[in-house]
């Protein structure tokens, strides 16, 4: 799993970066768009990205995080 964004109340996962690249708008569905503000939050954990469509003009808001991977040990005795 490489991340999580959060848009329009639910967040959605995503395996990879090329699924991360390309976001369908909300209001139309379309995958055109722009990124108008980019800025870092809960100590650059978190990116926060102000988008706009390009074919229904529409803004909206998505938030960006990167999951922790969990570390195994396997113990052999």
């Amino acid at each position: 799993m490489w991340g999580t964004r959060f848009l329009a109340g639910q967040y959605i996962e995503f395996g990879s970066l090329e699924q991360c690249a390309s976001m369908q708008c909300p209001f139309c569905g379309q995958d055109s768009d722009k990124v108008v503000d980019s800025r870092s939050s809960e100590g650059g954990k978190t990116v926060r990205r102000r988008r706009e469509c390009l074919s229904c003009g529409r803004r909206y808001t998505t938030y960006e995080r990167q999951e922790e991977a969990l570390r195994m040990t396997v113990l052999r005795r």
